[in-house]
């Protein structure tokens, strides 16, 4: 009867050790809340995540991370708030009314926003966006280049995209880019901007793709979200191209080397670096940061596989005319 008793006790202080363990989990002071792509879209929220990482190694802080893909900002941001953390760190905020409610009323948290910049201003809010529009032309403008190179005349360039904010920042500069070649070439790239729908087949995905090619389209920038990968599949199978966008596309699918032009990148570790310093010296500067090819926060990949293709004329021009965004 003792030995029950005494394992009885024994099984109960294990027990309320571990329950002790578990309401009194460590955090850390630094949160990072991805958009509701997740931190596995090998593009924005990946780049971000890797920025953060590496300067947080290199400070010797720590930082948690909370990807919110299929949840609820809102219910995600609220119990952040109660964590009392120094800082958040959020990509691409999907109810920003809501975040700037939450900057208002927590004066002692400070929200770094990456990604978007925001009109209203608080001391304690910072936004960390970049020259979509900019990196978006010169991408624009390869592929117009490539696409003539490949089929004069008749060569096209398509855009496939779901429709929201940020994908149509990249739109309009890649347009842009289409008509700058063009207007500097005395040449006629066709642009055609191609919508589709959330929840497409993977079949319709092909068929499009297909149906475009036939058309002579050679070049595609695509922002189809977790269709992109089917998307891809169809450009191979037409002996197609694609210019990649945010991340060096040469190395983040090296599947894709082969019909990779190009990428326009977002260089997040860049400034990350140097703010991250000043934040936990409580020197960071919260005044906004736009990142441009000027201060390298934007930047063109190199052409790899085709750099034989492009000629130093080319070159010389892509050069220039990031040179005029400066």
């Amino acid at each position: 009867m003792k030995i029950y008793f005494f394992s009885i006790v024994w099984i109960f202080l294990i027990l309320s050790a571990c329950v002790q363990k578990d309401t009194n989990t460590s955090h850390s002071n630094l949160v990072l809340i991805s958009d509701s792509d997740g931190f596995e879209d090998k593009r924005f929220n990946s780049s971000v995540k890797r920025g953060l990482e590496k300067s947080t190694f290199d400070l010797n802080l720590k930082i948690d991370e909370i990807d919110i893909k299929g949840k609820d900002f809102v219910i995600v941001l609220n119990e952040q708030l109660k964590l009392n953390r120094k800082a958040i760190f959020i990509i691409n905020p999907d109810n920003p009314q809501f975040l700037l409610k939450a900057v208002k009323q927590n004066p002692q948290i400070q929200f770094i926003v990456i990604g978007v910049t925001l009109e209203e201003k608080y001391n304690n809010l910072k936004c960390i966006d970049y020259k979509i529009d900019n990196v978006a032309c010169v991408t624009g403008y390869i592929a117009a280049v490539f696409a003539d190179i490949k089929l004069p005349r008749d060569g096209k360039v398509s855009f496939l995209h779901y429709t929201d904010s940020r994908r149509n920042l990249w739109l309009e500069g890649f347009k842009k880019g289409v008509s700058q070649f063009n207007s500097d070439n005395k040449k006629s790239v066709e642009f055609i901007d191609q919508i589709v729908e959330e929840k497409r087949s993977d079949q319709f995905i092909l068929s499009l793709i297909n149906q475009l090619s036939k058309k002579n389209v050679i070049v595609y920038f695509i922002a189809i979200g977790e269709k992109n990968q089917i998307a891809y599949k169809g450009v191979r199978e037409n002996g197609k191209y694609i210019v990649g966008q945010e991340v060096d596309f040469f190395y983040i699918y090296p599947e894709l080397q082969d019909i990779t032009i190009t990428s326009g990148i977002i260089n997040v570790e860049n400034y990350m670096y140097s703010f991250l310093k000043d934040l936990n010296k409580g020197e960071a500067d919260f005044t906004n940061y736009v990142g441009t090819f000027e201060n390298s926060g934007i930047d063109i990949a190199p052409f790899h596989s085709f750099e034989m293709v492009m000629s130093n004329k080319v070159k010389s021009d892509i050069s220039n005319l990031k040179i005029s965004f400066r």
